[in-house]
């Protein structure tokens, strides 16, 4: 084996230098047992939900020391949601519960997060290669006899806004306004927009502590950085209840979700008999989310759902909530396709699933969400996204776009055409609304498709036959054909390497892959004497509640790939601390590699690993240290395998 490293800082001016190493042996590596994960952790005991099955009866009075109730109706329930004044305790809790004698009052779990790994290397290249693959295209006003418009809705952690609106720079999380550029740059290059879009604040707090509201602080100006399952559903609520009451006839709306919390640990999963979602035996907090969607749909509002990131190393599978319930028919659906919400899950170039992607978790539709930037859009460069939420916002500003040209189309029929307009990829799809058969979603559709912006557009414009150029049927096609390609790190890579730039080193252990944890704690036991053992404890230093925090921060390498035996590995420019003393885990064998300490950004590859049988996918640990060097953990990355 050989491994070449560049420098630990990478700009979109300064292509990465070539940097000589020297190389000794690395420390022993220990495999630990893992405990399980206690959601209880999340819950917010200062926030109780509880439900009643009579809309518009008003919710009872709450006891001392806590505010009036927040009353939300959805899906026939109405929904009770109350907050404390100050720290609560037990007691106060069970004073509550007496006081207002709903039969279910529950407290709320800081679970949403952005589906989203943020990296900070800025390259001129990335916004290049994201604008392309993302199918980016100048889109025409639509014609004015379209009678309406459509309309995109970002929830997330950017400052709720008007359309059109983009506010300020300072957002405590770049996730949310990243992703409101990509949408104005991909919808609006040309005025009057196809499409207006708007931000409403779904994961408002900067903090969280479990019993005192006053340590949860939510900032409404400059957004937040994550939010609990209640507040995510009383923003689809308010964004269902401002659309029917204000909506122009004839307009059209689609709804990006790219957050997510996970089904096992918070609920959501629950099913009947039958096999389909049941709400009723939900918590309370997740039943109003499910409520507030079935809601969105009955009003013909298109739901769109990032299939969801891994940010623990848990035995965990299938996609995240709400992508997850793209398995659960929508109240409209009368026999057809139409699944409650639409789930999108992430591709690099070549059309691979991301190294992040939750196992068993494949939807019909997938998008490019690797490494995406835009820096020329006038208001400087971006974050650097990878993940689902890049993808679902991709399809949702393809579905939004060609919507706009056909504004009599069901949500449905748009998603079908968005469908058939993808190229295949020849994956199975594992991830669906079954039909009455129950068959598995393979046997319903050819396989997974990649969509792009330009050709959802070009078949809504096909099918409809009115659209102007360049759309128009009498115009050559715009859209440039998919020609799949290595990932831009490969690519610097080699601009970067001399033949003679590597060392040669080896040292392999076998580990035992059947700990509690998928990821055993791979640590150096010399450096590390008494580890938390479950490398999912340890996401952005917050104990046991891995959920909580988003990025950035949580992941080293949000994709690092193994490709023609060869391992890329690319440090998150935001992560915090130092690296060291990597393995790769693939099979049972575990592999040292002997790097000197990494600082954010830092980036190597690996050449001429051994066979790894079968694998598909790996594990990537280092011993975290943080800044102050005073306290360490071990951190995991996923990788994924290429023959």
């Amino acid at each position: 084996m050989s491994i070449r490293a560049y420098s630990s800082s990478l700009t979109h001016t300064h292509l990465p230098m070539l940097v000589g190493l020297l190389f000794s042996a690395s420390a022993a590596l220990a495999l630990q047992s893992s405990p399980p994960l206690d959601p209880t952790a999340s819950e917010v005991h200062w926030r109780q939900v509880g439900s009643m099955s009579h809309p518009g009866i008003p919710c009872p009075a709450p006891s001392a020391g806590w505010k009036a109730p927040i009353q939300l109706d959805a899906g026939g329930e109405r929904f009770c949601i109350y907050e404390s004044s100050g720290t609560v305790s037990s007691t106060d809790v069970t004073a509550l519960r007496t006081t207002t004698g709903l039969p279910e009052l529950e407290p709320d779990r800081m679970a949403v997060r952005p589906s989203g790994a943020i990296i900070n290397a800025l390259r001129s290249e990335q916004s290049e290669r994201f604008l392309e693959q993302a199918g980016d295209v100048w889109l025409p006003p639509p014609p004015p006899f379209a009678g309406g418009q459509a309309h995109l809705g970002l929830l997330d952690t950017q400052p709720t806004s008007d359309p059109g609106v983009m506010l300020g720079a300072a957002d405590n999380s770049p996730h949310g306004r990243t992703l409101r550029r990509f949408a104005q740059f991909l919808l609006c290059k040309t005025q009057p927009c196809p499409v207006q879009s708007h931000a409403r604040l779904s994961l408002p707090h900067t903090d969280f502590h479990p019993t005192d509201p006053e340590l949860s602080p939510r900032d409404e100006v400059q957004g937040g950085l994550f939010g609990t399952i209640s507040e995510l559903g009383e923003q689809l609520v308010a964004e269902v209840a401002a659309w029917t009451a204000g909506a122009p006839p004839g307009d059209r709306l689609v709804l990006n979700l790219s957050v997510a919390w996970d089904g096992a640990l918070f609920g959501g999963l629950e099913t009947d008999a039958g096999g389909a979602p049941n709400p009723a035996d939900m918590p309370v907090d997740v039943r109003l989310v499910y409520r507030a969607l079935e809601d969105a749909a009955d009003a013909g509002i298109l739901v769109i759902a990032a299939a969801g990131n891994r940010v623990d190393h848990r035995q965990a599978q299938g996609a995240l909530l709400p992508a997850a319930w793209e398995r659960a028919a929508s109240p409209s659906a009368s026999g057809a396709y139409r699944p409650l919400v639409y789930a999108v899950g992430g591709v690099d170039s070549l059309g691979r699933e991301l190294a992040l992607s939750q196992p068993l978790s494949r939807p019909p539709r997938v998008a490019y969400a690797d490494h995406a930037l835009l820096e020329n859009d006038g208001a400087g460069p971006t974050a650097l996204l990878t993940g689902s939420s890049v993808a679902a916002l991709v399809v949702s500003v393809a579905a939004a776009a060609a919507w706009s040209y056909d504004l009599s189309l069901s949500p449905g029929q748009l998603m079908d055409f968005l469908y058939l307009s993808g190229d295949s990829l020849a994956e199975p799809v594992e991830l669906c609304l079954p039909d009455v058969d129950s068959e598995p979603c393979a046997s319903q559709r050819p396989g997974v498709r990649r969509l792009s912006i330009c050709r959802a557009v070009e078949a809504v414009c096909s099918a409809a036959g009115e659209c102007p150029a360049p759309f128009d049927l009498g115009s050559p096609s715009p859209c440039t054909p998919w020609a799949p390609s290595p990932p831009d790190l490969s690519a610097l890579e080699e601009a970067a390497f001399e033949p003679d730039g590597s060392a040669t080193y080896g040292s392999f252990l076998i580990g035992d892959p059947g700990a509690p944890c998928i990821a055993p704690s791979l640590t150096a036991t010399a450096a590390l004497p008494n580890p938390d053992p479950c490398p999912s404890r340890q996401y952005n230093g917050l104990g046991a509640t891995p959920w909580v925090r988003p990025q950035p921060g949580s992941n080293p390498c949000p994709n690092c790939p193994i490709l023609d035996h060869s391992l890329h590995v690319e440090i998150s420019d935001d992560f915090e601390g130092t690296l060291s003393s990597p393995s790769l885990l693939a099979c049972g064998t575990s592999i040292t590699l002997p790097m000197p300490p990494l600082a954010a950004a830092g980036t190597f590859r690996v050449d001429d690993l051994p066979p790894l049988g079968d694998c598909t996918e790996g594990l990537l640990t280092f011993v975290t240290t943080d800044d102050d060097g005073e306290s360490s953990t071990s951190t995991v990355s996923s990788v994924r395998i290429s023959p």
